[in-house]
């Protein structure tokens, strides 16, 4: 069972993510804290992931000439991240955000997963 200040520090977190009006009616217990724990691991992920892709190209397709330009730039990023120097990518926050709203939504009224 999560104590006050926890349940205040994961609606404060979850309302910035989603608005107060939204995480309202949500019960934070350990459920809530469990889809949290799910949304930071699915965010670190897809952020190690997206340092391993190559930036856009202006028009057309990416050949092999603009992936050796792009090398440097990946190689750069990996050495950041394995340095601890490293965020989350706006896209998968996004992304994480959308997806994980329905799972925080059952979690906070207590609706258990389907079998």
């Amino acid at each position: 069972m999560l104590n006050n200040d926890e349940a205040e520090d994961l609606r404060e977190i979850l309302e910035d993510l989603y608005g107060k009006n939204i995480v309202a009616n949500w019960k934070m217990n350990e459920k809530i804290l469990e889809v949290f724990n799910d949304m930071v691991e699915r965010n670190k992920s897809c952020s190690v992931a997206m340092d391993y892709v190559p930036r856009p190209i202006t028009g057309g397709r990416p050949d092999l000439a603009h992936i050796r330009s792009q090398l440097r730039g990946m190689a750069a990023r990996v050495a950041k991240r394995n340095a601890g120097i490293s965020g989350i990518y706006l896209i998968c926050s996004a992304s994480t955000r959308y997806t994980f709203r329905f799972k925080f939504e059952e979690a906070g009224q207590g609706v258990s997963e389907p079998f």
